[in-house]
């Protein structure tokens, strides 16, 4: 029966506080801030799998916490709660609960130790879940998960230099030769460094002093197990444990159902274009050797190529984005220009100026007075730095332009009301009845895109503002008592601007607005009618600014992401 490893919930461990987070099927990228955490989670979820099965080293599938972490007495461990949980192929749930004991007395230091725990959304008592799950599965109270498990800490790894090393020649009969272990590792590691080892006829048994630990290591064209480089040294790690999944399937093809790889640091001193091949042939192996990869990193070229994949397949694939020190959160990236514009955000705070293109000057007055009005409502907004830029041409050729020059994906671009819906709305049969409106559906536009609010053009739209406060001055006696206040307004009165502005229904038309859109424009300027306004339809306003709060702020990372 196979399992899988889905979900992890933090109550309490060290910084991390709170988080929950699903796993993919086939590999899960960590990465995040330094210090946040990362290597010592992954290690501890690697502590409650594993099996007595022996790797090609006579070592079990079974990671140790403090082989490879310390926790100091002081800190306190009895509060920690870290609850993760796994599915079978045939549906059944349970969980594990990692908690600690303190065997300093016996020399083994404080220690994760899993128990059977209700599921993380479950009112199930603990006894129930134990003793179902051993009922169920024959894991017991203080079982590990029966996963063969690997955990690699590349960068606790010492490199050739720093460490004695010593390689023995194996002999033709030795079951690694035998089984032609080796071609496989030869296959896989020329798949990541393409021709680096072009001999198969010199199989040695490398082991470094300091740990005594052995691996396959097979001479490299250029280099020796002495005089290959870190990143070299890396890799043949990793390539040893995929060798050992690999035996442990062919020696015992009834009873292996999967395993579990996790490498910490995995991109440590690799060149991008081989950490690309590295991924690629780990996401090749999770199916071969049906893994769950787990991995940490901070290299924006594997990042990226995570997020392509989930994007694809979230199931298989996932980001745990861990931001923040002190009270780490976990970010949520659906995007690799996002990703790497927060990364970019980490060095500096300033962000560009983006170009904001727009249909006309009106487009261009009505966007002014809406951000004018947010920020006299106090509105919960910050923009990034813009520029508006009127190119006058119509929608649909500004609609057409991103698809001509990818530079207008990297602005935003703001179209009038009318533009919402494919059925235009006539201003007169507009002011006739206002909720012709309601039955109309938004259009969908590219993410740079935003439009005014309604559905109306420009001159329409403060046409049918102004209509109001005009038609119902004794309603709306604040707003014309307060342009008397400014000199420039002081001769505004709604007799006036009735005068003015307010057609007949007879003659009422978009073309007639434009012909008198000056006034229009003037008196929205000078009285500030949007300010008014928006006091009385503010939800309105904060559904409209929180779009063009989403466009700038996606055009604003996609222009810091292309400069990095």
């Amino acid at each position: 029966m196979k399992i899988k490893f889905t979900e992890v919930k933090i109550t309490r461990f060290r910084n991390l506080l709170d988080l929950r987070f699903n796993l993919g099927n086939r590999i899960t990228v960590f990465s995040g801030h330094n210090g946040v955490g990362k290597s010592s989670l992954i290690s501890l979820m690697a502590s409650t799998t594993g099996t007595n099965e022996k790797r090609l080293d006579e070592k079990k599938f079974q990671p140790e916490f403090n082989d490879y972490f310390t926790m100091d007495s002081d800190e306190p461990f009895k509060e920690y709660k870290i609850v993760c949980e796994y599915e079978t192929d045939d549906n059944f749930k349970f969980a594990k609960r990692i908690g600690f004991r303190n065997d300093e007395e016996f020399n083994r230091g404080i220690r994760p130790l899993p128990r059977t725990s209700p599921r993380i959304d479950s009112n199930q008592m603990k006894k129930d879940a134990t003793e179902i799950l051993r009922n169920k599965l024959g894991i017991t109270d203080s079982a590990r998960v029966p996963i063969p498990t690997v955990y690699l800490s590349l960068a606790r790894l010492y490199p050739p230099g720093e460490t004695e090393i010593k390689s023995i020649n194996m002999r033709s009969n030795n079951y690694i030769i035998q089984n032609g272990l080796h071609e496989k590792y030869i296959e896989w590691y020329n798949e990541v460094l393409p021709y680096s080892i072009t001999d198969n006829k010199r199989v040695q048994n490398m082991t470094k002093g300091i740990n005594n630990r052995s691996r396959i290591f097979v001479p490299l064209t250029h280099a020796s197990s002495e005089t290959q480089s870190v990143g070299q040294d890396n890799l043949g790690t990793i390539i040893n444990a995929l060798v050992d999944f690999y035996y442990l399937a062919h020696s015992s093809p009834d009873s292996y159902k999967g395993g579990i790889l996790c490498i910490d640091e995995i991109d440590a001193s690799l060149h991008p274009s081989a950490q690309v091949s590295l991924l690629n042939l780990l996401d090749k192996l999770s199916v071969e050797l049906d893994l769950q990869i787990f991995l940490t990193t901070h290299s924006l070229t594997m990042l990226k190529e995570i997020i392509l994949k989930k994007e694809k397949n979230p199931v298989d694939y996932q980001l745990i984005y861990l931001k923040g020190v002190s009270v780490p959160s976990i970010i949520k990236f659906n995007s690799y220009r996002l990703l790497k514009a927060d990364l970019f955000q980490e060095l500096t705070f300033k962000k560009p100026e983006i170009k904001v293109y727009c249909e006309d000057e009106s487009t261009s007055t009505v966007f002014k007075a809406l951000i004018d009005a947010a920020k006299n409502l106090e509105l919960d907004f910050k923009l990034p730095p813009y520029k508006i830029l009127p190119i006058f041409l119509g929608s649909e050729q500004l609609e057409k332009l991103p698809r001509s020059d990818t530079h207008f994906s990297n602005v935003a671009i703001i179209l009038d009301g009318d533009t919402n819906s494919k059925e235009k709305v006539k201003i007169e049969e507009y002011m006739k009845n206002p909720t012709i409106i309601h039955g109309l559906t938004p259009r969908k536009f590219e993410k740079n895109f935003v439009t005014l609010p309604g559905f109306l053009s420009p001159e329409g739209f403060l046409y049918s503002i102004i209509f109001d406060l005009v038609k119902n001055d004794r309603d709306n006696y604040l707003f014309w008592r307060t342009l008397d206040k400014d000199p420039e307004t002081t001769l505004y009165t709604s007799d006036k601007i009735r005068e003015q502005i307010i057609i007949n229904d007879s003659e009422l038309c978009l073309k007639a607005l434009k012909a008198n859109k000056d006034n229009i424009f003037e008196f929205t300027e000078k009285s500030k009618m949007l300010n008014y306004y928006y006091v009385n339809n503010k939800q309105e306003l904060e559904n409209w600014i929180k779009k063009v709060q989403k466009v700038f702020d996606f055009v604003s990372n996609k222009v810091m992401a292309s400069r990095i």
